[in-house]
């Protein structure tokens, strides 16, 4: 990626927590297939065949928009023609493209249907 807060290895596989998560928590995992760290936030107590157990669920600030949240300008693609725009190469919320995390493979990631995802 283009930047450290994108290349940082932030998180477990995602198979084992600390002991003490609680609703205040957040949960990192680093998520190989898509070349990234994501995070995870409290959504409530769900009962799971009799267990009560807590849900966590990936926040929809995942995929903002850059010009949004600019840490995540580092996840946008170069541009083949550099131009003066800072943002040339950057996907509206919801989207982000992965091409040079797989070997520059034309692949955008969204959340399903496009859950969250700019109108446009």
């Amino acid at each position: 990626w283009g930047g450290d807060y994108c290349n940082k290895i932030d998180g477990t596989d995602g198979y084992f927590f600390r002991p003490g998560i609680s609703e205040n928590s957040t949960l990192k995992i680093f998520y190989p297939e898509l070349c990234r760290s994501v995070y995870l936030k409290f959504k409530g107590v769900k009962n799971y065949k009799g267990i009560s157990v807590d849900k966590f669920s990936f926040t929809a600030d995942l995929l903002e928009d850059p010009r949004v949240n600019k840490d995540l300008k580092c996840f946008c693609s170069k541009p083949i023609v550099p131009t003066e725009n800072p943002f040339e190469g950057c996907l509206k919320k919801g989207f982000i493209d992965y091409a040079s995390c797989k070997q520059e493979s034309p692949l955008l990631v969204s959340y399903p249907h496009f859950l969250h995802a700019d109108d446009e």
